[in-house]
Parts: structure tokens; C-alpha cells; sequence
């Protein structure tokens, strides 16, 4: 099962509060935004967690395979 991660740069405010949380699924960038980490597999786990600790909802995460987003 795969879940695909969308980050919108234009609301990502670089708190790193994700990447801090979940380091296996989230890193800052050179630009001091979030992208998702050169892991692929990271757990669904671990994105989420990421993701609920973005003070903005930058952080979109989807079901691969159903479509249903799961977060927010």
C-alpha cells in the first residue's frame, strides 16, 4: 500500500515541526521548506504524525490507493 504526500510551498511556513516528529518521512530543504524524505516506504505512521504536527496544514497525505485523503 502507498500513500502519496503533497507539500504546498505556499502555505509551508518552515517550522521543521514535522520533520522533527517524524524524521523517516519528512525533511527541510535548502529553501527551508519541508519535503518528504528520500525514504518512500515510510510508514503511514510517520507521515501522519508529521503531518498533524504542521502548525499550518501544509502537509496533505492520500491513499494511493482508494484516493481518500487521509490527512487533514
Amino acid at each position: 500500500m502507498g500513500y502519496r504526500v503533497r507539500i504546498d510551498p505556499n502555505v509551508c511556513i518552515g517550522t521543521s515541526q514535522c520533520a522533527e516528529v517524524a524524521p523517516a518521512a519528512y525533511q527541510m530543504n535548502d529553501a527551508h521548506t519541508v519535503a518528504v524524505a528520500k525514504h518512500p516506504q515510510a510508514a503511514l505512521e510517520h507521515l501522519l504524525a508529521g503531518a498533524r504536527s504542521c502548525p499550518v496544514e501544509a502537509i496533505t497525505v492520500v491513499d494511493d490507493a482508494t484516493g481518500e485523503q487521509l490527512y487533514p
